[in-house]
Formats: C-alpha cells, sequence, structure tokens
C-alpha cells in the first residue's frame, strides 16, 4: 500500500478520536516503512516487511501507551498509527 493510503486511512481514524493527535498518528502510520530506511543508515539491511512490520509489535506497544504511561498521548497515537499501518497492509494482495 502506498505511503498517501496509510496517511489518509490513519489520519481520518485519529481524526475522528483525537484531532490534535492527527500528525503524530499519521507519522505512526508511515513509521514501519521509514523505519526501514533509518536502519539501512546504520548498515543494517533488513528486507521489507521485514522486522518492522510486526503485528503483535506494534499492538503491544499501542496497548502500553494507552494503559500504562503515555506523555499527552503521543505515543499511544504513534503507535495506532503503526496498527493501522499493519492492518492496511494486511487487505492488500501481496499481504
Amino acid at each position: 500500500m502506498k505511503w498517501l493510503n496509510h496517511t489518509l486511512i490513519a489520519g481520518a481514524i485519529c481524526a475522528v478520536v483525537s484531532p490534535p493527535h492527527v500528525a503524530v498518528c499519521v507519522a505512526g502510520a508511515t513509521a514501519p516503512d521509514w523505519f526501514e530506511y533509518v536502519l539501512k543508515f546504520g548498515n543494517r539491511h533488513i528486507k521489507h516487511r521485514g522486522p518492522t512490520h510486526v503485528f503483535t509489535h506494534w499492538l503491544l506497544a499501542a496497548l502500553a501507551f494507552t494503559l500504562v504511561w503515555d506523555y499527552h498521548g503521543i505515543g499511544m497515537a504513534f503507535a495506532w498509527g503503526g496498527v493501522s499501518h499493519i492492518l492496511t497492509d494486511a487487505m492488500t494482495v501481496s499481504g
């Protein structure tokens, strides 16, 4: 799925739930893909939809930020954006 689709879906959902967090949620919705580029700069090459696209990791982070601790909802919005990325990727033909 393209980044535009990820940003539109996560942004629309977040706008209904918490409008001030839309930008952070959109950043989280694209994070699984841009984390790969960050790791490549550190000389760690990983394949697309590899370790940055593990649903349970994003879900555990989202639940931890939601239920345990968070600073003004920033981590929660970012992590739920990542969850939306993984879920929307799962709806594509390539999975």
